[in-house]
């Protein structure tokens, strides 16, 4: 006989939990429960559970992740970390003009995923969000390299000045309006990447195994070492290219690096587990519930058993110790 029972686990990740097992008899006639192991809380790329763990998650598919992290540092550090000195250069704009707008695109790139984890965890779900979140990145370094490289954006006595060492007069209204467009396009794609890769890659590691659950501790290492070597690559390739060759080329390699790394990562799509949320609703939304529920009732008054509720949830259990 078939028992299918559900549960919700955590406060945040409240997903299906099903608990199949299977009674079998013995040659006495006495009935013996044998659980069938499967990884719960996740299915594959069909929507089935997930029973052979060699082929669906661990190290073969968190290690993309991984590699998808590594491209994602090497990217994001190239963009903003010398960006002072295209805005200083190129874009010509004052140097305090230049901070003021690094410090609002650094804070608008870290207040993204309060925004949109909402509508990430109730409908898109980790992996859509990862995909359609490298889309936007490479689309934003494709315009950031449009606009460096295209003679259209440049004004007339600037096109010809290539390597900006000859003076000319500032940029066009219109080509600034597109840089910043472009940067904000890729900054916003970059932080609905890393709002779910973590999470996503972590989910290929089952905690209820003890192997897996040490591969998951260890992913997260590999994780922020991939991250490191990202960063570094970038100060030693993208800065020196900016600094001594060209802008478009800079973002032209990120933009390739970029589209490289989500066709690997889209080569491996059959490969994940996928996490599996019914039923559930995001922490804010009940927040949100409450405050609706509370300013619609707050002429009311409490109902009888209202009262009694509250009297019996303060009311001591017998045996139990005061302080």
């Amino acid at each position: 006989m078939e028992v299918l029972s559900y549960d919700k686990v955590g406060a945040n990740d409240q997903y299906e939990v099903p608990l199949l097992t299977n009674n079998t008899t013995n040659g006495h006639g006495v009935e013996k429960n044998s659980s069938i192991d499967f990884v719960e809380g996740v299915v594959d790329y069909k929507g089935d559970k997930v029973f052979d763990r060699s082929k669906f998650g661990g190290w073969k598919s968190a290690s993309f992740l991984i590699l998808l992290s590594t491209a994602d540092s090497f990217v994001n550090v190239g963009m903003v970390l010398n960006l002072i000195s295209y805005l200083t250069g190129p874009l010509q704009q004052p140097t305090l003009s230049a901070a003021q707008n690094i410090n609002i695109l650094a804070g608008v790139t870290w207040m993204v995923p309060l925004f949109t984890s909402l509508f990430v965890d109730c409908f898109l779900g980790q992996f859509r969000t990862i995909l359609f979140s490298c889309l936007i990145y490479i689309t934003g370094f494709g315009f950031l390299t449009l606009s460096v490289l295209h003679p259209y954006l440049k004004r007339s006595d600037c096109l010809n000045n290539t390597d900006y060492k000859t003076p000319c007069n500032s940029p066009s209204s219109f080509q600034v309006l597109f840089f910043y467009i472009s940067l904000y396009i890729a900054s916003v794609g970059g932080s609905g990447f890393r709002l779910c890769a973590q999470a996503f890659g972590a989910d290929q590691f089952d905690e209820t195994s003890s192997g897996e659950c040490k591969s998951k501790s260890s992913f997260f290492n590999w994780w922020y070492f991939a991250a490191s070597i990202g960063t570094i690559l970038s100060q030693l390739i993208l800065n020196y290219i900016q600094d001594n060759l060209s802008w478009a080329v800079a973002f032209g390699i990120s933009c390739i690096v970029m589209m490289v790394s989500l066709t690997v990562f889209l080569l491996r799509a059959h490969t994940y587990r996928y996490n599996v949320k019914k039923n559930s609703t995001h922490a804010i939304l009940d927040i949100i519930q409450v405050f609706v529920v509370a300013a619609k009732n707050w002429r009311s008054k409490p109902s009888f058993d209202h009262e009694q509720a509250i009297g019996t949830a303060h009311q001591t259990p017998p045996g139990s110790h005061q302080f």
